[in-house]
């Protein structure tokens, strides 16, 4: 390890104040990334699929979409970032700063006219001054003085203008234009979203990237439904495993070459830890690993630890983490102060934050008795102890908000937890809490709500009768989870749904139940009492039961299979490649082999066929694993990773088919080439089978969490003279991923 006044010197390597612009610095996101970057490679194409980020504020969206204008200009795209605010809901302001972007960039990449020109100067009068009169016949651009006219009239844009513009920019820079939209839950109007989509599926050489909240796209998949094939989404989630929040963790100190090991000695403990903490989050990792780094720089620690003796030493410096300091921050101060009680007050109150009032908050808390009684008692005047102490705020009637910023927001959640109450400021819509706090009350994982921006009863029965045969051929993108209702249905020929829509004043939500049991039960009970207490609290909940006479599981697997829309098909696909991995790791392989057999029935996606692969491989399969690990390799949505993954898998079913040795070697090389193209941390799987002795012949022996690396070393030892036969696969007690 470098020396400490060394160490000292150095810049702190966890940037976590502003969002990522370098690609080598982007942790995890191997998937998302192999999707973006192949859809970037077809975005010369006539009809480019389009791109929308989807995930929760400080998610990493942002950076996402920074690595994208950065990987688009690599491939020899122009680019134009569109970052939206509050005012360019209005359509005529919307398109106007999209041209604005789409012209700068043009101007910027030397095309059309030069900056300072007298095509400039007309450009900027018209466009910016709003001088229509200042057009001329020469000046290349239509469009201009057309807006100019339109905002000083009032009137709508017109949509061939823009378009024919739009083509006159295409072709002046000679290549595609990848436009970057940031921060799209502005575009709540349907008319902005209609025009986006008639302006840019008709416009030949632009390729759409946009980023938005989960609660955002109802709406936009009822807009672009009719050819929802030319969008694909990339879901920007918190990270789900902790190989990835170790990578968040480790990446940054490999990329300055600083010895990992030395300074996080204990990185599956800290990665755990973190893991935890973060929830995840991108954007906290880093906070937090910055914190460690500095505590190391500063000689308060000999390295990068999170426990509870450092914990207290953590918050203190979260305060100095990001300007303006503690000094300057009445909101931190505030905030060290509050009770365990006040806490747990302002961890109700914020979980709608910008989005619901005082009195919509206490009618999904006292529907669902969320909390203690005491604290829904108590729940109003913790709210107007919070607003008085400047935490909190709301004019009249109008949403709650805090008063702080996004640090502060961070910091409140972490105080929090070290006095043992968990929450996290949120700013999700209230129909998405009170829909999330009836299901918990129901107590029934398979609800399913629906936005209280969609008609609830399309949003499902629309969905039933397109999967059944004779129903509509274009099955929806939110198929597979009532494709597994249906599913879990078909043994008794019929689908019974309970439909249960609560109301309060402007909110609506509409959820939908599976019953396992027609008869009446604990559920009945559960939804009699949400119905009356509903109705004591001012609102109303109604419950209606539907019922669909189901086909067999042959005709209806059989209808599915000549539906057009593959990538749907595909989901369907992983839900039974996903169920075969849930049995394998159970031990259930003759449940493992049947799942299998239903998703071999639809497309699979890359990361899917290596998984198949894999599983029938451990089966004995041997011939059918190599096929679909062929497959796997074969497809264009197969992420490096994967690929490595499954030059490996196809290496030892060679070697258990009897391959030759180089055949073997081939795959390994390829595996160690896919590896090497990776900016791994850690060179980890889930679980791979690798060969040992076994008396007279050889056994392929599951191990769980191996460094691809050794294992291939495991493999090359049986490569030379005479090989012993493969005697089977012997299971590990349990997995977790593939």
């Amino acid at each position: 390890m470098p020396a400490r006044a060394a160490l000292s010197e150095l810049p702190n390597p966890y940037e976590f104040a502003s969002p990522i612009t370098r690609p080598e610095r982007l942790a995890g996101r191997r998937s998302e990334l192999s999707d973006i970057r192949y859809y970037l490679r077809h975005a010369r194409h006539e009809r480019p699929v389009n791109l929308a980020l989807v995930g929760e504020r400080a998610a990493g969206k942002t950076s996402l979409l920074n690595i994208i204008d950065h990987e688009a200009k690599q491939l020899g795209l122009l680019t134009a970032r569109i970052n939206l605010t509050t005012g360019d809901a209005d359509p005529t302001d919307l398109f106007g700063k999209i041209y604005e972007a789409v012209v700068d960039a043009v101007i910027s990449a030397g095309h059309l006219f030069q900056p300072g020109s007298d095509e400039d100067r007309i450009y900027h009068k018209i466009m910016v001054e709003l001088d229509p009169a200042a057009d001329n016949l020469d000046f290349p651009l239509r469009f201009p003085a057309h807006y100019a006219g339109a905002v000083k009239s009032g009137r709508q844009i017109s949509e061939p203008k823009l378009m024919k513009d739009l083509e006159t920019l295409r072709r002046a820079c000679g290549t595609a234009c990848v436009l970057l939209f940031d921060e799209c839950d502005v575009l709540k109007e349907r008319v902005a979203l209609e025009m986006l989509r008639n302006v840019f599926m008709n416009t030949p050489g632009y390729q759409l990237v946009l980023t938005g909240t989960p609660g955002m796209f109802p709406l936009f998949d009822d807009v672009f439904s009719p050819i929802i094939r030319q969008f694909k989404k990339i879901h920007v989630d918190p990270f789900r495993q902790e190989s990835e929040t170790e990578s968040c963790l480790r990446g940054p100190l490999d990329l300055m070459g600083l010895p990992v090991d030395d300074l996080i000695p204990h990185g599956l403990v800290l990665t755990h830890d973190v893991h935890e903490l973060s929830g995840g989050r991108p954007y906290e990792i880093q906070l937090l690993g910055h914190l460690m780094f500095k505590m190391v720089q500063e000689r308060k620690a000999e390295f990068m630890a999170l426990s509870a003796n450092v914990l207290d030493d953590v918050l203190r410096e979260l305060d100095i983490a990001a300007p303006p300091h503690a000094g300057s921050r009445p909101i931190v101060e505030k905030v060290r102060k509050l009770g365990v009680d006040t806490l747990r007050g302002m961890g109700l109150l914020t979980a709608c934050i910008g989005h619901a009032n005082l009195d919509e908050m206490m009618f999904a808390v006292k529907l669902n008795e969320l909390g203690p009684s005491e604290l829904r008692e108590a729940l109003p005047q913790h709210f107007a102890d919070l607003c008085a102490a400047g935490l909190l705020a709301a004019d009249e009637d109008g949403p709650i908000t805090f008063c702080g910023d996004e640090f502060e927001k961070v910091y409140v959640s972490y105080l929090a937890k070290s006095k043992n109450v968990s929450f996290r400021v949120q700013t999700r819509e209230f129909s998405d809490f009170l829909a999330s706090a009836i299901s918990s009350s129901i107590d029934e994982a398979t609800a399913f709500w629906a936005p209280s921006s969609v008609d609830g009863r399309l949003w499902v029965e629309d969905t039933i009768s397109s999967l059944l045969p004779g129903g509509d051929p274009e099955l929806r993108s939110r198929t597979p989870v009532v494709y597994e209702w249906v599913l879990a249905a078909l043994g008794s020929g019929r689908l019974v749904l309970d439909r249960v829509t609560a109301a309060y004043k402007g909110t609506k939500v509409v959820l939908w139940v599976p019953r396992t049991d027609i008869e009446e039960g604990p559920l009945d009970d559960v939804l009699k009492t949400l119905e009356v207490r509903a109705g004591a609290l001012g609102g109303s909940l109604r419950v209606e039961q539907i019922a669909y006479d189901l086909p067999s599981e042959e005709e209806f697997l059989r209808s599915l299979a000549t539906r057009p829309n593959r990538a749907i098909l595909a989901s369907l696909g992983d839900v039974h490649a996903h169920r075969a991995f849930d049995a394998y790791t159970a031990g259930r392989l003759v449940e493992v082999g049947a799942e299998l057999d239903l998703a071999l029935r639809f497309p699979v996606t890359g990361d899917n066929a290596n998984n198949i692969g894999y599983m029938l491989m451990s089966l004995g399969r041997l011939d059918e694993a190599r096929r679909w690990l062929e497959i796997c390799l074969t497809g264009g949505d197969t992420d490096g990773y994967t690929r490595a993954l499954a030059h490996y898998n196809l290496a030892v079913t060679g070697l258990a088919l009897d391959w030759p040795a180089g055949e073997v070697e081939k795959n390994l090389a390829a595996s160690l080439a896919a590896i090497g193209e990776l900016q791994l941390a850690r060179y980890e799987a889930g679980c791979l089978f690798g060969p040992e002795r076994s008396g007279d012949g050889m056994v392929m022996v599951e191990r769980l969490g191996p460094d691809i690396r050794e294992m291939i070393d495991g493999v090359r030892r049986f490569l030379g003279g005479v090989r012993p036969a493969v005697t089977g696969f012997e299971h590990a007690a349990r997995s977790s991923d593939l």
